[in-house]
């Protein structure tokens, strides 16, 4: 009979393999549903988001690695004569070559479908091989924290030296250098704080590139200290300079790159807005939702026609929503609940009601506002040509408890054309809530 230990040196492959995969997994998990609507930087961005979930991960793992196995494991293989410092730099070279191996499974099919099916730009393919660089080097970083003290202790040390090292350059360093510049950090970045880049925007291939090298530095670095933590465990000799020094090599490029001050975002010249007229409407969408544009357009629609002596632009650029130029943010796969959100950020901006001033008016007044306000939603979706957008402008009406005795019967009275022209003239005492029940048509 074959003999089970065989099987079971294998469990230690394995292992680093599943956590790399399901690290893959993570960020394309929530994008499946997305596709169509999302584009190679969506998914970097969710896989350096997906960091400081696998740092506890591969903190324990570390922990396990490097307490658990024997010379003749898989990871290491047969090591006689081997220092105890050689044999760790095998185990740490070998899990975060399994690490990695099993988080590009997990993540290649939506990799690949995105980069031949969407927009890209070589800082994506970059930024994607810093992201995976940053996840492999995490391995020596948790080794080093379970080397540090005893395994009890190492069960605690290893996931926070690997939670330290992706948090503090985004969360610690980014806010103490903000007075010197936005993102001044930005090349140590492992995670983002927000989603970046936006549309119309990409990532600078140089910083970009100076993070990757600024990540296998860290990985390098680690690795040979923690060499040095596993010869002073093995034989009580402290910890050699040559084990030290290497530390002060992502420092001196990360500080360089604080002090060069390189850029987070430049403007993608690939991924600008297409406008068409519409309906008497302009809509200007990127490529990644134009195929929501008809949707787009038959939803707002109604606001043209209900206040036909107006133009209406709308962008999803977000430097030209300015002045009567209204903002459109991303559509996605929920393209029904995305403009039950669009078509009230549309009323807001038309009505562009001033809070402080509503805050400081009578009841009455207040009163007077919200009803204007669900007079549209109402009207429009008695405009829409199907039942479709009718839903989304009554769905989106969030004055619809607004209703008043005292109020409403003055405004139902008007036609389209009337209400029109009534809320045009009064356009600034709606706004500041300063109109009075007995003011009304």
């Amino acid at each position: 009979m074959p003999d089970i230990r065989t099987h079971l040196g294998l469990v230690p492959a394995v292992v680093p393999l599943v956590i790399g995969f399901v690290v893959g997994l993570f960020p394309t998990a929530g994008l499946w549903r997305e596709i169509g609507w999302i584009d190679l930087r969506d998914l970097v961005f969710e896989a350096r988001q997906a960091l400081p979930f696998a740092a506890p991960a591969l903190g324990w793992l570390m922990v396990w690695v490097t307490d658990a196995h024997r010379p003749e494991s898989v990871l290491v293989g047969p090591a006689p004569g081997r220092s105890r410092g050689d044999i760790v730099a095998g185990q740490i070279l070998v899990s975060a070559s399994l690490v990695t191996g099993g988080f590009l499974a997990g993540i290649s099919p939506l990799w690949w479908y995105l980069a031949l099916m969407q927009h890209s730009t070589v800082s994506d393919w970059i930024s994607f091989a810093a992201v995976t660089v940053g996840l492999a080097s995490l391995v020596p970083v948790a080794a080093c924290g379970a080397l540090l003290a005893s395994r009890r202790l190492g069960l605690l040390f290893a996931p926070l030296a690997a939670l330290a090292v992706v948090m503090a350059p985004t969360f610690l360093l980014g806010p103490l250098l903000a007075p010197l510049g936005e993102h001044r950090a930005a090349a140590t970045y492992y995670m983002f704080d927000q989603s970046w880049p936006g549309r119309g925007e990409m990532l600078v291939p140089v910083t970009e590139a100076v993070r990757g090298v600024f990540f296998l530095l860290v990985a390098l670095a680690a690795t040979r200290l923690a060499v040095g933590l596993a010869e002073h465990r093995a034989s009580g000799f402290r910890p050699r300079w040559r084990d030290v020094a290497p530390l002060g090599l992502p420092v001196l490029l990360g500080v360089a790159a604080m002090a060069v001050g390189l850029p987070m975002t430049a403007v993608d010249p690939g991924d600008t807005v297409a406008c068409r007229q519409q309906s008497g409407l302009t809509v200007c969408l990127y490529a990644v939702d134009e195929p929501a544009r008809d949707r787009v357009v038959a939803a707002l629609e109604p606001l043209a026609r209900l206040f036909p002596d107006q133009s209406f632009e709308f962008t999803q650029e977000q430097d030209r929503a300015e002045g009567r130029v209204l903002t459109l943010s991303r559509i996605g796969s929920d393209v029904t609940g995305r403009l039950e959100v669009e078509v009230r950020g549309a009323v807001a901006d038309i009505v562009d009601e001033d809070l402080n001033a509503c805050n400081a008016a009578e009841y009455e007044s207040v009163i007077v506002t919200r009803a204007v306000v669900r007079q549209i939603f109402l009207r429009a979706a008695d405009l829409a040509k199907n039942d479709d957008v009718r839903s989304i402008w009554l769905a989106a009406d969030e004055a619809q408890e607004s209703v008043s005795s005292d109020v409403d019967p003055g405004l139902d009275r008007l036609t389209d054309r009337g209400f029109a022209a009534w809320f045009e003239a009064n356009r600034e005492t709606i706004a500041t809530c300063a109109l009075r029940p007995g003011e009304l048509p």
